[in-house]
């Protein structure tokens, strides 16, 4: 199974086939980068805090912080496939009325 985007101490070591590597700054005083493949997932920074409501509506649509670095710069990351298939498996559910099959 495909693992999804991840921020980790730099230097990075291998990476899968197709994937990138973004640096992203200090983290806690460490060099630190986003792993992730562009034809999967998302990458969102801002240099800004997002307000509360914000934060709220983008953590529905599936984003997750991933970091902030020393600057103050926010990194947040999407797995679309993995939102996805929650969608498709939250249709699904009986008590939901409805069905995909």
């Amino acid at each position: 199974m495909t693992r999804g985007p991840y921020v980790a101490p730099a230097p990075i070591g291998e990476v899968p086939d197709g994937w990138s590597v973004l640096p992203i700054g200090d983290v806690d005083g460490l060099a630190h980068a986003v792993v992730f493949n562009r034809r999967l997932h998302d990458l969102c920074q801002t240099d800004r805090p997002f307000t509360p409501n914000i934060v709220t509506a983008i953590e529905q649509r599936g984003w997750q912080h991933a970091a902030t670095n020393d600057n103050g710069t926010q990194f947040w990351l999407r797995d679309r496939a993995a939102v996805t298939i929650d969608r498709i498996l939250r249709a699904r559910r009986a008590d939901l009325g409805r069905s995909l099959l």
